[in-house]
């Protein structure tokens, strides 16, 4: 049973330690974290942009990144909260909009850092695992082409372009967030499992291109026009895989697999 005392604080994240180790054995360094208010407060770390190179001569750009996100990112927030409120004596369960006014009400003016940096910081609310992501985004580059002056880039979405181009592999871990429940017990997280996604945007583009272009043109795009059957209907795929890691597996299993699979693909070189 976890306690109060396992609670996750900055500067002491298994998660960001690993991440660390990552971009050491690939040549560059995770940077200092930043508070990025941009829609929505979060704490950010990413790495310098390195060149790679695997065995056959390709030149790749890898980009890492991580963010904390605070309780209220959670989709579970409203029903911790209210979970919580609901031991305390004559209290019970309330609407959404009653929870986000009792919360806005605990600080006077409310502080954005303590929101993210301190997990005691939301009363109800209190964090026993904080919500993550780890990203790492790969982009092919052109013969001996190696970019001057590379500068670090945000990368927790797919679609984030580096010179005009996507990348070839995009790798997102969800790390799911655990509550306190009573202040001092960790909720149950049986059926927590973190998320891990691997997909390919920029062959997902060109195949998008290809598609779209030759079925404009073809009369296969025609089928059933003006009746109520549709003859001929695309049921959209990303090009990738996502796997459900439990949020029991410890991190360095999880960290080594995506390191693994990076060293692979990008070094052509095998797990160590």
């Amino acid at each position: 049973m976890a306690t109060a005392e396992s609670i996750e604080t900055r500067g002491h994240n298994a998660t960001d330690e690993l991440l660390e180790e990552i971009c050491s054995s690939f040549g560059t360094e995770l940077l200092s974290e930043e508070i990025n208010t941009i829609n929505g407060v979060k704490a950010v770390r990413i790495s310098r942009p390195v060149v790679v190179t695997d065995l056959d001569g390709q030149n790749r750009i890898l980009q890492a990144q991580y963010t904390r996100f605070p309780p209220l990112h959670s989709l579970r927030f409203i029903e911790v909260y209210n979970r919580n409120r609901s031991m305390q004596r004559g209290k019970r369960k309330i609407s959404r909009e009653s929870v986000v006014r009792e919360i806005i009400k605990q600080h006077q003016p409310w502080d954005s850092h303590s929101e993210i940096t301190d997990p005691r910081y939301i009363e109800n609310l209190e964090v026993n695992r904080w919500e993550k992501g780890v990203y790492f985004a790969v982009y092919d580059l052109k013969g001996d082409e190696i970019p001057d002056n590379l500068e670090p880039f945000l990368i927790h979405e797919e679609g984030f372009e580096f010179k005009r181009r996507l990348p070839s592999l995009h790798i997102t871990l969800h790390k799911e967030p655990l509550f306190l429940i009573g202040e001092i017990r960790r909720e149950d997280s049986d059926d927590v499992y973190d998320n891990l996604r691997i997909s390919f945007p920029e062959t997902q583009h060109q195949h998008n291109q290809a598609f779209d272009s030759t079925v404009l043109l073809h009369p296969v795009n025609k089928l059933g026009n003006g009746s109520e059957t549709q003859m001929f209907k695309r049921d959209f795929r990303r090009f990738g895989e996502i796997y459900e890691i439990h949020s029991s597996v410890p991190e360095e299993l999880t960290m080594g697999l995506i390191r693994g699979y990076l060293r692979r693909y990008c070094l052509g070189k095998e797990f160590y």
